[in-house]
């Protein structure tokens, strides 16, 4: 296992994992939506996961998805 101290990335074989982070709420008045993207290698399908929250930390609303793509950026800019 290998952690880079700049990233906070850890790579355990060729998965990489990133370290938990905490849910901060929008302002009053907004709501967030969190994205995560998994994504394997090149033209493999890939994973997105959507979750909607408002300011006070309601649950409004949750997705997934699945694509095909060719680079983690292109994954990326799906979510």
């Amino acid at each position: 296992m290998h952690h880079d101290r700049h990233t906070g990335m850890r790579a355990i074989g060729a998965l990489q994992h990133s370290k938990q982070s905490i849910w901060v709420p929008p302002m009053s008045d907004f709501i967030k939506i969190n994205v995560d993207v998994a994504f394997s290698h090149s033209a493999a399908p890939f994973g997105i996961g959507y979750i909607m929250r408002n300011s006070s930390g309601k649950f409004l609303f949750a997705s997934t998805e699945t694509g095909n793509s060719t680079s983690p950026n292109e994954a990326e800019c799906w979510g």
